[in-house]
């Protein structure tokens, strides 16, 4: 798993078969929060708002950027 934070927002890539931990999910101070992580052969995004992850597209992309 990577993390990259900027401006308050924290971005976490996952590699096939990796989950989110409790910590992760649930982290106070990383305020906005995206989950990247690889569906079939593309790549798939969530927002957490709130206590709800949110889909923020149908759409999957081609690389995890």
């Amino acid at each position: 798993m990577r993390k990259f934070v900027s401006a308050g927002a924290a971005f976490y890539m996952l590699d096939k078969g990796e989950r989110l931990t409790k910590r992760e999910m649930f982290h106070i101070y990383d305020p906005v929060r995206f989950v990247i992580w690889p569906r079939r052969d593309k790549w798939d995004v969530l927002e957490r708002v709130g206590n709800d992850w949110l889909r923020l597209t149908d759409r999957l992309f081609d690389s995890e950027n």
